[in-house]
């Protein structure tokens, strides 16, 4: 793979797309496309340092650009290792961690479980998007667009995002954007497509480490904007109030 524009695979939970669990014959956890949802939390989760060290043994090399070259010149040096690392069928020696799993997390302790639900192709100018019923009581809802070419490709990066450039010619881009859920707006004003701080500050908040003054985060301004643009809403404090739309009041 060091001489093809091949994208390998980041980590190595981006060897299962599927999962599923059965406890006497019965289904108790299924999710699709799970490599994503994985990705955005070690991308949240993991610290500077810990991604370029004990996460490498997760064969977890973050991406600083687009690009797809593998080959010596390559500017990404993630794609750049992952290359190496692989080439010419090499067997990699990796650690897959059940416990990034929200099911096995949740043998300990009670937790979330990660669903992903992929809307189909649009080209609207103006966009709305439903919450499954099936989902009970959300506490965390992470959206991002991605062009289709990129899904189900091996020449093609799929953890990187195009929520802030839909088209890939700075061209289409969101405006504005919130969600409601109930009665309720997150975030209470419509976040600003040309204020990403903002976004990026609720995003790293996640795993409430936008005040973390001992550890380092893995996304920053310019890689959030390029490559991982993930728009982060909070539904664990729901409040209640009589008119939850401010631009109403």
């Amino acid at each position: 793979m060091a001489n093809t524009e091949s994208a390998p695979v980041n980590g190595s939970f981006s060897l299962i797309k599927i999962m599923t669990v059965k406890s006497a014959g019965m289904s108790v956890y299924e999710a699709n496309d799970i490599h994503k949802v994985i990705f955005i939390k070690n991308l949240l989760d993991f610290s500077d340092d810990y991604s370029r060290s004990v996460a490498n043994n997760q064969f977890w090399y973050l991406d600083n650009d687009a690009t797809t070259v593998t080959t010596d010149p390559a500017t990404d040096y993630g794609m750049r290792q992952r290359a190496v690392l692989s080439h010419e069928g090499i067997t990699v020696e990796t650690i897959l961690p059940l416990n990034r799993y929200s099911f096995f997390e949740g043998l300990s302790c009670p937790v979330l479980k990660d669903m992903l639900h992929l809307s189909s192709s649009r080209r609207d100018a103006n966009g709305t998007w439903v919450i499954t019923p099936g989902v009970k009581n959300p506490k965390h809802v992470f959206v991002f667009f991605q062009q289709t070419q990129k899904q189900k490709t091996f020449t093609q990066n799929p953890y990187i995002f195009d929520t802030f450039d839909l088209d890939g010619y700075n061209s289409a881009k969101l405006a504005t954007y919130r969600l409601q859920y109930g009665t309720t707006f997150y975030p209470e004003l419509d976040y600003e497509g040309d204020f990403k701080i903002i976004i990026l500050n609720d995003l790293i908040d996640f795993r409430y480490r936008k005040n973390d003054y001992n550890y380092g985060v893995q996304l920053q301004l310019a890689n959030f904007e390029a490559l991982y643009p993930i728009i982060y809403f909070d539904l664990r404090n729901v409040k209640e109030i009589l008119t939850a739309d401010l631009k109403k009041t």
